[in-house]
């Protein structure tokens, strides 16, 4: 999936990678049929079983009313490609409207949403959609409740 921010503005900004709860969201966890079984070993300490996925945890002490990833190196990734789908998703989101909709929110407070023009934002979703619908026919745990400090910008 490409990306719609640069790694330089992840680089400079590291904002990203916290949440209000001790779990990652429902889309930010790990199919295990896709996990190598080498990484659940590395890593299991950090995953929660959920029976036909693993979720991540955020275990690090809250700070700021807020959890951070455990997968957090600095200002990066340091799953890099192995990252959950809602990671990478990232600034994006699927979720439920306040009626249930189906919507994909944004971020815009992502450095990465601020240094693009609005084309370039919509040109991403318009390639995001066709990819989302197919995804959430099969992995409706990917798409989350509503969340307010997100923006609505399209419907899925």
């Amino acid at each position: 999936m490409k990306q719609l921010t640069k790694l330089s503005d992840c680089v400079k900004c590291g904002d990203c990678c916290y949440y209000h709860r001790k779990y990652l969201g429902l889309s930010t966890i790990f199919d295990k049929d896709r996990l190598a079984k080498k990484f659940i070993a590395d890593n299991g300490e950090f995953l929660e079983d959920k029976g036909k996925f693993f979720q991540a945890r955020c275990r690090r002490k809250k700070s700021r009313n807020y959890f951070f990833c455990d997968f957090k190196d600095g200002n990066l990734c340091s799953l890099k490609e192995k990252r959950p789908f809602g990671c990478k998703l990232y600034p994006f989101n699927i979720m439920k409207d306040r009626k249930g909709k189906i919507s994909l929110g944004i971020d815009r407070d992502c450095l990465g949403v601020k240094n693009r023009t609005e084309k370039q934002i919509f040109d991403y979703v318009k390639y995001l959609k066709p990819m989302l619908r197919r995804i959430i026919k099969t992995r409706k745990h990917c798409v989350e409740e509503f969340q307010p400090e997100l923006e609505i910008i399209d419907y899925l």
